[in-house]
C-alpha cells in the first residue's frame, strides 16, 4: 500500500460519516423539538402532500362544525321567536272564545278586541323584527339560505323559514295554487309540460282515471295521478276539485228566449231526451232542461245548476272531477232547425250536432276537463315551471306560489288585431260583472290603473292598440279585483307576462331572412346578420342557436324602454321567451314573420300586424273562495272559470281578524286555529333543522377526530424512536470526531522516512 499524503482518503470518509451522522442528528433533534415526522417536502414528499390534504379536511370540518353550530343559533332564535308568537295565538283563541259567549254585549266585545288588536300588532312586530346576524327570519324572505356544513363543495343543506307575517297566518291548513281546466281540445300532460319545485312530471296516463267517459289522459284525475307519483321528489301532492261548466246565454229563440226543440244530446255518453217551448218562460225551460239532466246523473256524474240567469244559462257540475262531455247527438225537430246547437239550452260547451232531421248529420263531442289544487306538504312554496305547453296542458302559469295561501291564476289572453282598418279594436277588458268574487261583483277594469302597458294609437297601417287594450291588461284587472278586496277577502296580482317563443323547427320551415325589424311596445329594433339556414330543413342546429343569441341581445338592448327582457331556452323547439317582470301588455310587430323562424320569437304570421300578448292574474285568499259570472264572460274576459278555488275550506288572515262580533269570533277561531297550525308545523320543521344539525356535528366530529388520527399517523414524530435515533447519532457524532482526529494525523508518519 503506498503512502501519500496529498490525499487522505480515511479522512475523507471519516468527514462523510460523520456530515451524514450530523445531519441524521439533526434531523432527529427538528422532529423532537416540532413534534413532527415530516418539516418539509424532503422528508416525505408522498406523506407531506397526504398530510396537507388532510389538514385542510380537518380544518374544514372545524369549520364546518361552527356552521353547523351558528344554524342551530338561528334556529334556536327563530323557534325562541315562534314561541312568543303562539302565547299571542293561545291568548287570541282565549279572547275569541270569551267574546262569542252570548254573555257579553257589544261594549265587552269591543274592549275585548282592543286586545287581540294588540296582540296581532304584537305578532306583527315579532315577525318583522325577528332576526339574526342582522338577517329577517320571519318575514318570508329567509328562503333557501345555503348552509355550508361539510368540508367540501356541495356539502350543504338549504333551509327556509316560511313567513309569519299577520297577512299570511290564519289561512286554511289544505290551502293551495288551484289549476284551471279548460273546454274543447283537451291535453294531457306530456313529460316536461310541467316542473315543480325542480322535478319533470311525467306523462299523465287514462289508465289512472276510472270515472271519465272520454279524454281520459287529459283528465284533472288522470294529472293529478301523474302530479302525485313524484310527491316524494316534489313535496307537493294534488287534489282534484270538482269540475264546472258555466252555461250561456240562450240562443235560437227570439229575444234571448228558449225555441220550441224536442232533440236529445248525451252527457258522457249518455242519453238526455228534452223538451223546450217557445210558450212558456226561460226559468220554466231551464228547470225542465235541468231535471231531465240530473235524471241520469248517477249515470254521468254529472249535474245540473239552473243558475236562474238569462246570461248564464245552466251550469254542469261533477264533483269528482271528471270530465264533462257534451255530445249533440241528432238534429232537433222540426226539421227547420239547421242545428242543435248546446247554446240553445243554455249549455255552455259550444257543441253542435249538424242536421236538420232528427237523426241526421254529424255530431261534434266537446269535453271539458277539471282543475286540481295542488298543496305543499312541507310548507315551503311551490315553484312551478315547464316547457311551453305548460299553460294550455296543466293549466297553471310559472312563478313561486305562497304554500300557505289559497290561490288560483288565469289563463293569458294572447291576440292577434287581424281586424284591417278598424279605427280601434275591441280587447278583453273586465266589465261589470264578468267577476262574481264570494258573492261581490267585481268593477269593471280601467287603463288608469296600469301606468305600464303599452298604448300608441296606429302602430301599423291596419290595426291599432289603444287604451282598451291597456284595460284588458293583468294590472288593470288586478287593480280592479283589489279595489273590492276588503268585501271578497280575495287579492289580485299581476304575474309575470310571460311570452312563450316559436318553434324553430316547424315540419316544412326554413328561414330564409337575413334580417328585419322588430316592434315590442312601440319601440322598433333592427336584427341583420342572421343565419339563413335555420328551420327543420337545416342541419346544424348552431345556426338556429346564434340567431337566438343576435335576437335576445337586440331586445334586451331595448329592454329599458319595452319592459320587457328576452331569454333564450337554450332549445330550437322552445324559441327565445320573453319576459315583461311587472306583467305589463307585450305588443310584438315583425316586418316579416320569417324572423318568427329564424329567431324563435312568437308574433304575428302577417308582416306589420301587431300581436297583443296580456297577462295572467293570481288571485290569493285565506281560503277557498268562490268564482261565478252574470254575464257569462267570465272566461273571455278574465281567463278564469267558475268554481271553487284554493282547496282550504276555511281561514281568515290574522290581520283581518274583528272579535267585535259573535260572527267575528267564531271566524276567528278557525283563523288562530289554522294559524297555531301553521307555527307549530314551522317550529316542528325548526325543530328538525336542529336536530339534523347537530347530528352533523357529531358525525364532524367523529370525521375530525378519525382524519387527525390519519394525519397523525402519517405526519408526528414517534419520539421513542427519534430519542433512540438521537442517542444513535450522538454516540456516532463523538466517534466520528475522534476517528476524524486519527485519519488527520495519518499521514504525519510519513515524516518518519525522511529522518
Amino acid at each position: 500500500m503506498p503512502q501519500i499524503i496529498n490525499t487522505n482518503i480515511a479522512s475523507i470518509n471519516a468527514q462523510r460519516n460523520l456530515n451524514e451522522s450530523q445531519r441524521e442528528n439533526q434531523t432527529a433533534l427538528q422532529r423532537l423539538s416540532s413534534g413532527l415526522r415530516i418539516n418539509s417536502a424532503r422528508d416525505d414528499a408522498a406523506g407531506l402532500a397526504i398530510s396537507t390534504r388532510f389538514d385542510a379536511q380537518i380544518e374544514g370540518t372545524q369549520q364546518a362544525t361552527r356552521n353547523a353550530s351558528d344554524g342551530i343559533s338561528l334556529a334556536q332564535t327563530a323557534e325562541g321567536a315562534l314561541d312568543t308568537v303562539i302565547e299571542s295565538l293561545l291568548r287570541i283563541r282565549e279572547l275569541a272564545l270569551q267574546s262569542a259567549n252570548g254573555t257579553n254585549d257589544s261594549t265587552d266585545r269591543e274592549a275585548l278586541n282592543l286586545e287581540v288588536q294588540q296582540l296581532i300588532s304584537e305578532i306583527q312586530r315579532v315577525a318583522e323584527d325577528t332576526t339574526f346576524n342582522g338577517q329577517p327570519l320571519l318575514d318570508g324572505t329567509f328562503e333557501g339560505t345555503t348552509f355550508q356544513i361539510g368540508p367540501n363543495n356541495g356539502d350543504t343543506i338549504d333551509i327556509s323559514i316560511g313567513q309569519m307575517t299577520t297577512d299570511v297566518l290564519g289561512a286554511g291548513d289544505t290551502a293551495g295554487i288551484s289549476a284551471l281546466g279548460k273546454t274543447g281540445s283537451p291535453t294531457a300532460l306530456s313529460t316536461g309540460d310541467l316542473i315543480i319545485n325542480g322535478t319533470t312530471i311525467g306523462t299523465s296516463s287514462g289508465a289512472d282515471d276510472t270515472a271519465s267517459a272520454f279524454d281520459k289522459s287529459a283528465s284533472a284525475i288522470a294529472k293529478v295521478a301523474a302530479i302525485n307519483d313524484k310527491t316524494e321528489e316534489t313535496g307537493v301532492t294534488a287534489e282534484v276539485i270538482p269540475n264546472e261548466l258555466q252555461g250561456v246565454a240562450v240562443t235560437g229563440g227570439t229575444g234571448g228566449n228558449f225555441t220550441d226543440i224536442a232533440g236529445t244530446f248525451q252527457i258522457n255518453g249518455v242519453e238526455v231526451t228534452v223538451s223546450t217551448s217557445s210558450a212558456v218562460n226561460n226559468e220554466v225551460n231551464r228547470e225542465s232542461v235541468v231535471a231531465a239532466i240530473n235524471a241520469v246523473a248517477g249515470l254521468t256524474g254529472v249535474e245540473a245548476v239552473n243558475t236562474g240567469n238569462d246570461a248564464t244559462g245552466i251550469r254542469l257540475v261533477s264533483e269528482d272531477g271528471r270530465n264533462i262531455t257534451l255530445q249533440m247527438t241528432d238534429g232537433a225537430s222540426p226539421a227547420a232547425t239547421a242545428a242543435f246547437d248546446a247554446s240553445h239550452l243554455g249549455l255552455g260547451s259550444g257543441a253542435v250536432g249538424d242536421g236538420s232531421t232528427a237523426g241526421a248529420g254529424t255530431a261534434t263531442a266537446v269535453t271539458t276537463t277539471g282543475g286540481f289544487v295542488l298543496n305543499s306538504i312541507t310548507g315551503e312554496d311551490i315553484v312551478i315551471d315547464g316547457d311551453n305547453d305548460l299553460t294550455d296542458n296543466s293549466g297553471l302559469n310559472r312563478g313561486t306560489y305562497d304554500a300557505n295561501i289559497a290561490g288560483v291564476t288565469s289563463l293569458p289572453n294572447n291576440s292577434d288585431l287581424t281586424n284591417a282598418g278598424a279605427a280601434s279594436l275591441a280587447a278583453t277588458s273586465l266589465q261589470s260583472g264578468d267577476l262574481v268574487i264570494n258573492g261581490v261583483t267585481i268593477p269593471a277594469s280601467s287603463a288608469t290603473d296600469d301606468q305600464f302597458s303599452f298604448s300608441g294609437g296606429t302602430i301599423s297601417s291596419a290595426a291599432d292598440v289603444d287604451s282598451s287594450w291597456v284595460a284588458a291588461s293583468a294590472i288593470a284587472k288586478a287593480a280592479a279585483i283589489n279595489k273590492a278586496s276588503e268585501q271578497t277577502g280575495v287579492d289580485a296580482r299581476a304575474l309575470e307576462n310571460i311570452i312563450v317563443g316559436f318553434d324553430q323547427n316547424l315540419p316544412g320551415g326554413t328561414a330564409s331572412v337575413a334580417g328585419g325589424d322588430i316592434t315590442i311596445n312601440g319601440v322598433s329594433i333592427t336584427i341583420s346578420t342572421l343565419d339563413t339556414n335555420t328551420g327543420v330543413s337545416s342541419t346544424d342546429e348552431s345556426n338556429a342557436e346564434q340567431n337566438r343569441l343576435t335576437a335576445v341581445n337586440a331586445i334586451n338592448s331595448i329592454a329599458g324602454q319595452t319592459g320587457v327582457v328576452a331569454v333564450d331556452t337554450g332549445s330550437p323547439d322552445e324559441g327565445i321567451r320573453l319576459i315583461a317582470e311587472d306583467g305589463r301588455n307585450v305588443v310584438i310587430e315583425l316586418s316579416d314573420p320569417t324572423l318568427r323562424l329564424a329567431t324563435g320569437i312568437n308574433g304575428h304570421a302577417v308582416a306589420d300586424e301587431p300581436a297583443v300578448f296580456t297577462g295572467a292574474i293570481e288571485l290569493s285568499a285565506a281560503k277557498e273562495f268562490e268564482l261565478r259570472t252574470t254575464t257569462g264572460d267570465i272566461e273571455t274576459n278574465t281567463g278564469l272559470r267558475v268554481g271553487f278555488y284554493g282547496g282550504a275550506t276555511d281561514g281568515q288572515f290574522l290581520e283581518d281578524v274583528d272579535i267585535s262580533t259573535v260572527e267575528g269570533a267564531l271566524e276567528a277561531l278557525a283563523a288562530v286555529d289554522n294559524a297555531i297550525d301553521t307555527v307549530n308545523f314551522q317550529r316542528a320543521d325548526l325543530g328538525a333543522y336542529m336536530n339534523r344539525f347537530e347530528s352533523t356535528i357529531q358525525n364532524l366530529q367523529i370525521n375530525n377526530e378519525n382524519l387527525s388520527a390519519s394525519n397523525s399517523r402519517i405526519r408526528d414524530a414517534d419520539y421513542a424512536q427519534e430519542t433512540a435515533e438521537l442517542s444513535r447519532t450522538n454516540i456516532l457524532q463523538q466517534a466520528g470526531i475522534s476517528v476524524l482526529s486519527q485519519a488527520n494525523s495519518q499521514p504525519e508518519q510519513v515524516l518518519s522516512l525522511l529522518q
